[in-house]
């Protein structure tokens, strides 16, 4: 009974490890930084999208050019586009970790169902500092396999808002965010009872052997 006990313990132990290498936080759109930066008018900058598979976003991030640090604070914003509902904001500044071209700032993880079309927004209050990436065709983004891109929308103005005003075939940064994959339960589940059945099994063997 007690081997038993043992071998369920260190199933746990197996399928917890596994579950933590299986989830990696993955970056929504990415670029080749461009030779300049452009000044900002102030407003608020957005994306939408929607997720394939559930994703939980674990931080937003705003564009750092030259990834020498911000000099401006930036809030940033997930929206639900059918509702409006602001999700969660964070501000990205001088103290935001560094990925890519991007400062981030860690939120609550928040998962964002596949198949609903959401915004990810991020504010500039329209001085020189803190230049901004104006990229066009929007292909020169590339974006995460697990998201569906939805174009770029704009508004001028103050404060950080819902951006409605589409901006063709442009993207302006501005605003990004890094999520994880959610993985189904069926995904778990197989794993925990393949493990199980694999430590079960050794265990039976060597209580046979240990009897012979």
């Amino acid at each position: 009974m007690k081997q038993i006990v043992g071998l369920l313990l260190a199933c746990i132990a197996v399928i917890s490890a596994v579950a933590g290498t299986v989830q990696a936080e993955t970056i929504a759109f990415n670029f080749t930084d461009p030779s300049s930066g452009d000044v900002s008018a102030e407003g608020t900058d957005g994306f939408r999208f929607t997720p394939i598979v559930n994703i939980s976003v674990t931080a937003l991030g705003y564009y750092d050019r030259d990834q020498d640090g911000l000099t401006l604070e930036h809030p940033m914003a997930l929206y639900e586009l059918s509702s409006g509902d602001l999700l969660a904001s964070a501000t990205a500044d001088g103290s935001s970790f560094l990925d890519g071209l991007f400062r981030y700032t860690s939120i609550t993880p928040l998962t964002l169902q596949a198949g609903i079309e959401y915004v990810v927004a991020g504010y500039h209050p329209g001085t020189s500092g803190d230049l901004a990436a104006y990229l066009v065709p929007s292909s020169l983004v590339s974006f995460a396999p697990e998201i569906t891109y939805g174009g770029y929308y704009f508004d001028y103005g103050s404060p950080l808002a819902l951006p409605t005003t589409d901006g063709g075939d442009a993207s302006f940064f501005g605003p990004n965010f890094k999520f994880e994959v959610v993985p189904e339960p069926s995904t778990y589940a197989g794993l925990l009872g393949i493990t199980c059945v694999s430590l079960l099994a050794y265990g039976w063997r060597r209580k046979r052997h240990q009897a012979a």
